[in-house]
């Protein structure tokens, strides 16, 4: 099943920037609960992971302390790719 994935750097307003994923059914567009990582470190272990096919380039990566779109894109997840990103069905 694919899945558009949204991968947000949040670095405005905040006194820690964290990433923030959000992700939702292609498909029948439900929505899944947003997933946090602290840091870059946290979230490129969890992308390694998650896809054995994963390259950093996937990702834009600023220096700037603002709020940006590191990653989107589509992928096919399995229900153990969800649980390894962190990612819950919304009830």
């Amino acid at each position: 099943m694919a899945h558009k994935i949204v991968i947000q750097y949040v670095g405005d307003d905040v006194s820690q920037p964290f990433f923030r994923m959000i992700a939702y059914d292609a498909l029948t567009l439900q929505l899944f609960e947003p997933s946090r990582f602290e840091s870059l470190d946290q979230l490129l272990e969890a992308m390694y992971s998650a896809f054995p096919d994963f390259e950093q380039s996937w990702f834009s990566i600023r220096q700037v302390p603002a709020t940006y779109i590191v990653f989107a894109g589509e992928r096919e997840l399995s229900s153990t790719q969800l649980s390894i990103l962190s990612l819950k069905r919304r009830r």
